[in-house]
C-alpha cells in the first residue's frame, strides 16, 4: 500500500462504524416500533426481524401482523436506498 494512503485507513474506518451505527439505530427504532404497535410479540423477535427486513435479506421466518405488513416493506425499501446511499459515501 503507497505510504500516502495509510493515513486515510483510520478516516475511513470511522466513517464505516459511524455509518454501520446509524443502520442499527434505525433498525433498533423500528423495532421498537413493532413492539409497541403489536405487530411482534417480544423485543428480540422484533429486532431480527427488523435487521433481516432492513438488509434486503428478509428470510421470511418471522411475518409481521397482518395490518402491519406494509409497514415492513417500507422497512425493506429504505433499507435498500440507506445500504446504496451508504456505499456511493464511500
Amino acid at each position: 500500500m503507497p505510504h500516502s494512503l495509510r493515513g486515510y485507513l483510520p478516516v475511513l474506518g470511522g466513517i464505516v462504524v459511524f455509518l454501520m451505527l446509524i443502520h442499527f439505530t434505525e433498525a433498533f427504532i423500528r423495532a421498537v416500533f413493532y413492539v409497541a404497535w403489536g405487530g411482534l410479540p417480544d423485543f428480540e423477535t422484533a429486532l431480527y426481524f427488523s435487521l433481516i427486513s432492513y438488509t434486503i435479506i428478509g428470510y421470511g421466518n418471522v411475518l409481521l401482523a397482518q395490518p402491519m405488513r406494509l409497514v415492513g416493506v417500507s422497512e425493506e425499501l429504505t433499507g435498500t436506498f440507506m445500504c446504496g446511499w451508504s456505499v456511493a459515501v464511500l
